[in-house]
């Protein structure tokens, strides 16, 4: 049981410990736009459009396919995405950090390459529209403070 309990420990601290690697505001604030979804106080995800995006995107925060296949690892299932918002939480911070990676550690451009892709971020105002919702909803949320 000890076992169970350390290998347990380990797999959370690995998830939360990448969590903590993505702003709050932009989980908050992608899946509110994507899903109208939230996280719930002991913070696991409310997931409330169970719907496919209109390019078959799935899951709380929309994932699509080809996001899915920059950052899969053996045994992911696209379809789980729908399913399991906890999975879906662990995929898609995966892909921020990924796609963070690709845009020189800029979470704005992180947020608008979610939105636009990575070759598409490059272009100053394509995604602002979408940076913009995001961080309303976060700071709808509270996980954003307001600008002074």
């Amino acid at each position: 049981m000890k076992a169970i309990l350390g290998i347990l420990m380990l797999v959370l601290s690995g998830v939360l410990s990448a969590a903590d690697d993505v702003p709050p505001w932009v989980l908050h604030g992608i899946l509110g736009v994507e899903t109208s979804s939230f996280y719930n106080p002991d913070g696991t995800v409310h997931f409330t459009n169970r719907k496919r995006g209109r390019h078959g995107e799935l899951g709380p925060w929309q994932m699509t396919r080809n996001a899915f296949k920059e950052v899969r690892q053996k045994g992911d299932r696209f379809e789980r995405l729908a399913r399991e918002p906890a999975y879906a939480q662990r995929l898609v911070i995966r892909y921020l950090l990924w796609i963070n990676a690709q845009v020189d550690g800029s979470w704005d451009r992180t947020v608008r390459a979610y939105n636009v892709g990575v070759a598409g971020s490059r272009k100053a105002d394509r995604g602002s529209d979408y940076l913009n919702d995001v961080r309303a909803w976060a700071r709808r949320v509270g996980a954003l403070p307001a600008p002074n």
